[in-house]
Formats: structure tokens, sequence, C-alpha cells
């Protein structure tokens, strides 16, 4: 018999003993050990492209060749490898290994999605240490829901348990409109995730219930960010902070439910449905879809606009509609209603099978019709008005609505959900305590409840549906439906409107009582802010707007809430309330002057916050209000705030116009720092335009009027010095740049023409930074650039970012830096698109270009030039023309 290769195992010591398996001419064909090392090389190798880049398809690989390996074991399989390749495995070296490594990492693959591992894709920014995140544990600001009486979404949740497994979706959108259970849906599928590894976010912005209210994600951020664990002093720029954000998001694995959306987004035709109005958020959310360790889970009555390019990859939407009959009548058997299935049936179908109001025609038979779904036509009460829309979901919520109204007349209840309407946003237990005083006229009679009368209170409305608690807060948070708040809250202002009043003076009053008479920090400010919405309800606009908005948040024209503090977000929403129509329609109760004044805030701060297109229309109308009364002063400040405005998104015509216009103003006025300021945005918006002999002669004479006004700094400060040095780099006065650069930042803050706070030590930084660009020394002009920067995000002003980014662009460029450069212009790009800025998308499209050239990319060069070409030609940005016929000379 011959001998092969294949023995019985009691006789392969003996063979081995007596044999030399290489001497053998049977093993000339079989595979050697250095094979085998090569096969645990390769697996290495695989290990760590799998680590470094994580796909669903890797589970395949490994599984294809850990079958393949394992194959190897079988006597058929080797043997069929013998005859037809003529090769044999040596015995003494079987690939077990490799079968169990590769087996290891195929089960890894396939169960665990979130694997923590070293090389994630961590990425540090230049000057943060971002501190690792504790998994398990998690903030929840979602209200308190009753999902024991969740039923009939067994598909959605099969849904949501696979996007959070499958490594392709990164962010997942629940869409639907009211009462078709979103947050219901999220909370329950909270309630039995069990990744213990997974760090758990939730955050609700639909608390605010009043529709035109302004909401801002500022407050999420910073508590996201602390929450994750970041330490160190925050950047004032909500840009920035979101970026750090993206960096907590993206370095580990977090599961992050974003509920009730809408307030953030454009909920308009002329808009844009579903655009997002902060842009932080946007940010945020464009960063995450095309990367993220976790999943991001939103509800929204509308898609985001900005995520449906990724719709059919990365961000896919779930559309929910009405409850299966089934279900329905399920749900209302599970909330205490009884009768023949028929019926019940029945009684859903005519629901339209909506869940909100089948919760509440649940509740309403189980708390007034003794749980008999055949007395539901007893329900018969008037419909008074209807609620959010015409909609037949809105009729029936109204409908129940008005007969808890009916039922609980004269009840505590009844008053405790007035009280609640009061507020845009959950109330702790400090604000419940003040109805136990008899200051509130119309409420005082809670006052008189025991402490077992309000429990039963607060437990009869939990157990109806109507109020809910918010979770992992102490002293708790208590709050409703923002569908339920908008109702009593119009009910309570159109049926009782004195009691309205005197509770929301009442308010007014009690924050102003707990508030700081000069607060330092925005912790501080908020009792401000709040008093100023209570005395806009309480039919006190003008003393809030004077006494408390103007003298103790920004202390007059120092304006020491958005300067010092960048508390733009509590800002624009404490603004919103003195219009009846974001953002041209003001309160009719304002005085002219105020009217004038909040158009004119509302402007400026949509600007600092980069929504340039939206300030356009209140800064249009301040400026008219101004100039109808003849207040030249104020005209000619809105005058160029309009100005630069229309400069920025491309208008440059009407940037000149209204510079002349604002110049004309300013010498009317008399006010020789008007006069100067307003100058030098003329003379900008012409320099831009390629006029600079007009535009030189009024930054000659803008100075010549400061030398009178501010002798101890004679030249231009801060900005507008900045603008005037733009030009005489264009004539290549280098070294008196140079020279008023230094100039620039030791006079920082110093001045009497106007303080920006950090703003004013930008300015001197780029120049610097400039200048040493332009001579060459690519090395010295990188430090001022990158501090110039720095300084720039800390300020907090979206609108002048650009400036700075775009100058960094190009040194980096020059430098070889690719890869900075293009971040840096992304960054632009993100900006520039948010606000409608085409002055700095055309300057961005033309680096790009550039970018494009130093890269041989031909037809990416050829793109970026013709992008930069139609916005010029479009704009009027006619400074950049000789740039344009360098770069053409240069293809």
């Amino acid at each position: 018999m011959r001998q092969d290769c294949f023995i019985e195992p009691e006789n392969f010591l003996a063979r081995i003993e007596t044999t030399q398996v290489t001497s053998n001419p049977e093993y000339t064909h079989c595979i050697p050990w250095w094979i085998y090392v090569v096969l645990v090389i390769i697996l290495i190798v695989l290990v760590v492209v799998w680590i470094l880049y994580r796909r669903w398809y890797w589970k395949n690989v490994f599984g294809i060749a850990m079958l393949s390996t394992l194959a190897l074991q079988i006597p058929q399989i080797r043997i069929v490898y013998k005859k037809a390749f003529n090769l044999e495995f040596d015995p003494q070296n079987p690939p077990w290994l490799v079968t169990i490594g590769l087996g290891l990492f195929h089960f890894l693959c396939v169960y665990d999605r979130k694997i923590q591992v070293p090389f994630t894709g961590w990425r540090k920014s230049n000057n943060t240490q971002l501190p690792p995140i504790e998994p398990g544990t998690a903030l929840n600001r979602l209200p308190s829901l009753q999902t024991e009486a969740f039923i009939g979404r067994g598909k959605e949740l099969a849904i949501l348990d696979k996007a959070w497994r499958n490594d392709n979706t990164n962010i997942i959108s629940i869409v639907a409109s009211w009462g078709f259970g979103k947050s219901a849906l999220v909370s329950y599928w909270l309630s039995t995730f069990k990744d213990t590894r997974a760090k758990v976010v939730s955050w609700s912005f639909s608390n605010q219930g009043k529709k035109k209210a302004m909401t801002s994600a500022e407050t999420f951020i910073e508590d996201c960010l602390r929450h994750l664990g970041y330490r160190d002093e925050l950047p004032r720029a909500l840009s920035e902070r979101a970026r750090l954000l993206v960096e907590k998001l993206q370095s580990h694995p977090v599961l992050l439910v974003l509920d009730g959306l809408e307030p953030l987004q454009a909920c308009s035709k002329d808009s844009g449905y579903g655009k997002l109005r902060d842009p932080a958020l946007s940010i945020l959310l464009k960063s995450l879809a095309i990367r993220n360790l976790g999943l991001v889970v939103i509800t929204s009555r509308f898609p985001v606009t900005e995520l449906s390019v990724y719709q059919q990859t990365t961000c896919p939407v779930l559309k929910l509609h009405g409850l299966e009959s089934c279900a329905a009548t399920r749900l209302l058997q599970k909330l205490g209603v009884h009768g023949q299935s028929d019926e019940l049936r029945l009684a859903a179908e005519e629901m339209g099978c909506h869940p909100l109001s089948l919760v509440l025609l649940g509740s309403s038979v189980r708390d007034f019709l003794n749980g008999d779904i055949r007395r539901r036509g007893e329900i018969t009460t008037k419909l008074e008005d209807i609620l959010v829309d015409d909609s037949p979901e809105s009729r029936h919520t109204s409908k129940f609505l008005h007969e808890y109204i009916r039922r609980l007349h004269k009840r505590p209840e009844l008053l405790i959900l007035s009280y609640l309407s009061l507020f845009d946003r959950p109330i702790g237990q400090q604000l419940i305590d003040l109805l136990k005083h008899p200051t509130i006229k119309g409420l005082d009679s809670l006052a008189k409840l025991s402490k077992r009368e309000w429990m039963e209170c607060f437990r009869r409305l939990r157990n109806s549906g109507l109020l809910s608690r918010a979770l992992e807060s102490k002293p708790p948070l208590y709050d409703t439906h923002p569908i339920f708040r908008a109702f009593f809250a119009e009910r309570f202002r159109k049926n009782f409107p004195d009691v309205w009043q005197s509770a929301h003076e009442q308010l007014y009053l009690y924050f102003l009582s707990t508030a700081k008479d000069y607060p330092k920090t925005r912790k501080e400010l908020e009792p401000l802010y709040s008093a100023t919405i209570h005395g806009c309800l309480a039919g006190k606009a003008n003393e809030a707007c004077d006494a408390v908005y103007r003298d103790r948040i920004h202390r007059g024209e120092e304006f020491f809430a958005t300067r010092q503090l960048a508390a733009f977000g509590e800002d624009m929403t404490a603004l919103s309330t003195f219009f009846t129509s974001l953002w041209d329609t003001p309160r009719e109760d304002l005085t002219p002057s105020n009217r004038s004044f909040v158009l004119h805030m509302a402007g400026s701060r949509l600007r600092a916050l980069g929504m340039l297109n939206l300030a356009c229309d209140p800064l249009r109308l301040s400026l008219g209000m101004a100039v109808e009364k003849e207040e030249w002063r104020n005209a000619a400040i809105r005058g160029r705030h309009y100005s630069e405005v229309s400069l920025r998104i491309g208008n440059i015509a009407a940037a000149i116009e209204l510079g002349r216009s604002a110049v004309t103003y300013a010498d009317r006025s008399r006010d020789i720092k008007e006069r100067i300021i307003e100058r030098t945005v003329l003379a900008n918006a012409l320099h831009r335009s390629g006029i600079p002999g007009e535009a030189r002669q009024l930054f000659e004479e803008a100075e010549a009027l400061l030398r009178e006004y501010d002798p101890d700094h004679p030249y231009l400060y801060p900005l507008w010095g900045y603008w005037f040095c733009d030009l005489m780099l264009e004539e290549k006065r280098y070294d008196e740049v140079l020279n008023r650069a230094e100039k620039l930042k030791n006079w920082a803050g110093k001045g009497l023409l106007m303080n920006f706070g950090l703003l004013d030590e930008v300015w001197g930084d780029l120049l610097i930074g400039r200048v040493n660009l332009l001579r060459g020394l690519l090395t010295a002009a990188a430090e001022p650039m990158d501090e110039a920067i720095r300084e720039l995000k800390t300020a907090g002003y979206q609108d002048d970012l650009p400036i700075g980014l775009l100058a960094r662009a190009r040194l980096r460029i020059l430098s070889g830096d690719h890869s900075g450069a293009q971040d840096d212009l992304k960054e632009v790009l993100v900006l520039a698109e948010f606000g409608d800025m085409r002055l700095y998308q055309s300057e961005a499209e033309l680096l790009f270009a550039w970018l494009a050239l130093k890269k041989g990319e031909k037809s990416q060069l050829l793109e970026h030039l013709n992008h930069a070409v139609a916005l010029v030609n479009k704009t009027g940005y006619h400074l950049l023309n000789k740039e344009l016929e360098s770069l053409k000379k240069g293809i």
C-alpha cells in the first residue's frame, strides 16, 4: 500500500521519528511552513485594515476566508487540492491558527458593530484634548410618556434596531405630522435599548409650544459636551462648540436622539420646509451624515433639507402613518375602554387610527363614560377653534380637549394646565411651588390645596396623558404635550385675558426679583431673559424692552450679553417675543422707537449668527422707520449694517447705494463717530467693486476725522482699519501695513471709536500674517494667522469668520498644505451657503481653483473657475478680476 500524507493519528509520531518529511518525494509539493507565516501576516493586515476602516462587507471577507481554511481540514477537500494542483498541506502545520483567527474576527464583525478599539479615526483639534466617554450612561431630556400603552409599532422598532446595528446608517429621521407618536416611538425604543456599551443622549426641542417661538441648539450642545466629558472652557462661537461635539461623536459610539426638531427648522414655503435655522446644528448634522460611529435619531414634522442628499445612503427617512385597525383596537383596550370588537374597531377608524386622538378618546371614555365605547357619542362638545390646522386629527384633538375642559370645570387640574401653558418649556419644582402662594390672580385657589390634593391632581393628569414629567431631573421638571400647551395657552389668553396678563405679570416680577442687577455669566442672565419674555406677554413690552433687555441684559450700547458672553441663542429667543411674525412684524404695543430698535437688534443678531439672508428684512424696515422719524444717527447705524449685509450676500451695487445714504445720514446727525465709520463702510464696498480711487479718498477722509475725535489713536481701527490696510496691500505698501497692524494689536479695546471685545484683537494678527505671506515668509505667516482664526472663532461672529479662513487658505495653498487649505475652504462654503454669503463663496471658489491648479486636477480647476467667474459677474466683486485673469493664464 502506498504511503500517504494522510496517516492514522496513532502512527503519526512514529512516522515523524523515522522519516524526514522534506526528503520524501511524496512531500515535494506540500505547502511549506513559511506559507502559513504569510497567511498569518495577511490575517494581521486584514485585521488592521478592518480596525481603521470598518465596513459591513468585512464580515463577508473574514467569513469566506474562515470557511476556506476550515474546509482544508476535510480530507476529501485536500484530495481535490492534490489532484487539481498537485499540492498537499504539511500535516505538521495544519492551518488551525488561521482558521480560529478568522472566525474570531468574523464574529466581532457580525455581533460587535460598535466595538471600542484604539484606532477609530479619533481626530483631535489643534488646541483641544477630548477626554474619553464613559459608556453605559445617559443624558435624558425627553418627556416621560406613558409607554405602557404603547402598541402597534413593531415594524418601526425593528427598523430602529437595524439602523443601530448597521454601520452604513449614520442618521435616521422619523417624520410625521403631529400626534402620530414620533416621541412615543423613540421613548419606547429607548426603554428597550440594551446595548450597555453605548452612551445615550436624548434631547427634546419640542418643548417650545408656541409656533412662532425662536429657539436655538446652544443649550443642547453645551449640555451634551459637558455630559460627554468636556471640562475645559467652551469656545464662544456656536460653530466651534458644534465641531467639538462632532469630534466627540465621531470618536465614540453614541446614540443621540433629537426629538421635536421642527422649532429649529423653517416651516414656511418661502424659507423652505425643513431647512435648519441654527448654523451650529447644521454643521453637526452635516458632519455626522458623512461619518458617525454611533447613530442619530431625529423626530420632526419635516425632513431635514440638509440631509436630503444622503437620504438614499447614510440618512434614511422613516415616515409614520396611522396605526393598523387591530393595533388601534388593542390600544383602546389598554387604555381601559371596553366594548364589542367591532364597536372598538369602528371607533378607532372614526379617529383615523390617529394615535394621539385614540389616546384622548380612550382617556375620555374611561374617565367620563365608565369606559363604555358605545357612549362615545356623548362627547359632543362644540368646537370653538381648530388646533394646528384644519385636518380631521386636529378636530378630534380639539373636541376631546374641550370635553376635558367641560368636565374639569372649576377643578384644580384645569388651573394647573392653564398655568403650564404660561411657559414655553418644562418648569421645575420651584415654579410649581409658586402656585402654592396666593400671588397669581385667578390661580390663587390652588394655594388652598393640601399636599395630598396636589399629588392627586398630578396623578390624575398623568393618567389622562395631559401631563408629563421630564426624566432624570432633580427636582423634577413638569411639562405637557406641545399641542396641549398651545391649546390651553390660546384658550387662556382668549377667554381670560385679564387673568392671563396678571399671571404673566406675576412671573415677570418673580424673575426680576430672583435676577442679579447686572449678571456676569450666561447662567445668571437666564432670569432676566425669562423676565423679558413674561413682561412682553404681560402687556409690559416697552418696560421689558427698556428696563430689562436694554439696560440690564445689554447695559445700553455696551451690548454686554452678546459682545462679552456671546449669548446669541438666548438673545434671539427673547427677541422673538417682541414679534408677532418673525422677523418683520414687531408687537403693536411697542412704541415706534422700540419697534425700530427690536427690528435692528434682530437683524444684527441674525447677521452675527451667519443668517444674513434672514437679516435683510428687519434691517431694511428699521432703517425705513429711522429715516421716517428723521433719527439720523439711528438711520446711519442701521444703514451701514444693511450695507455690510448686502455686501456679504453679494449685492455690491446695493451695498454702495446704502453706504452713500449712510454717509449722508451720518453727516446730518453731526455725530463724528458715525461719520468716520460710515465712510469706511462705503469705502470697503467701493474697493470690492473695483473702484480703489474713491475708496482711498473716503478712507483718508475718515482718518482725518478720527484724528480730531481720538488724537491718541490716529489710524483707523479695528475692522475699519483692516479694510484700509486691505487696500494698501493691493498697492504693495507692506511696511506701512505692518506698522499699522502692530498698532491695531496694541490699541485693542482702548480706543474711543468702538469696542468689540475679543474681535478687536483679530485684525492686527491677520494683517501681520498676510504681509508675511505676500513677502514669501510662509513660516512667519502661519502663527499670527492661526491666532487670528482662534480669536475669530472665540468671538462668535459667524459673518466675519470667513475673512480669516480665506486668508489662511491662501497661505496653506502656497505652503503645500493642500489638505488644510481644503478644510478651510470647505468651512467657508458651509458658512456661505447657510447664510447666502456669495461674496465669500466667490473667493472660496477662486481659491479652490488655485488649489486644483497646484494639484494638477484640470477638470476640478475648470469647474471651480467657472463657478468663480459666474459669481463675480453676478455679485460685481470685480476686485477679483485680476486674479481670475492670472489664473486663466496659468492653465
